[in-house]
């Protein structure tokens, strides 16, 4: 998990949603200043530990792209999740991140294993 020199930045967004009795994750990350990007991961593993693949949200096809300023949308169901979390319930998931145990990795072609990587944190919403 060594650390890379890089201008590039990103931050992420998840809500997680009960649609028609099924809980689903609507998710939403941004990236700036990076090129080639060739895949969005979501990580099991703990801050300064590195952790297998759980979920993908995003995969170039071809040999990535390069952004200025970037997104990605969508939303992930039980289907999706992958790795030792196949098969298990977004509801396992939802417990990982309040524990901190889950980042997002931004894979490119000049860091693939990841080039910018962060934990995932519950928002907190400061009332007026």
């Amino acid at each position: 998990m060594p650390s890379v020199n890089t201008y590039a930045r990103g931050i992420a967004f998840f809500l997680f949603k009960r649609w028609n009795h099924h809980l689903k994750l609507k998710f939403f990350v941004k990236v700036e200043d990076t090129r080639n990007v060739t895949k969005i991961d979501l990580h099991l593993g703990q801050r300064g530990h590195n952790g297998p693949v759980i979920a993908t949200l995003f995969r170039a096809s071809g040999t990535g792209i390069s952004v200025d300023r970037g997104f990605v949308k969508g939303v992930m169901k039980k289907g999706d999740l992958q790795g030792p979390i196949r098969g298990l319930s977004l509801r396992f998931l939802l417990r990982e991140i309040k524990n901190h145990n889950v980042y997002v990795n931004v894979h490119t072609t000049e860091h693939p294993k990841g080039e910018i990587r962060g934990q995932i944190k519950k928002f907190k919403r400061h009332h007026s």
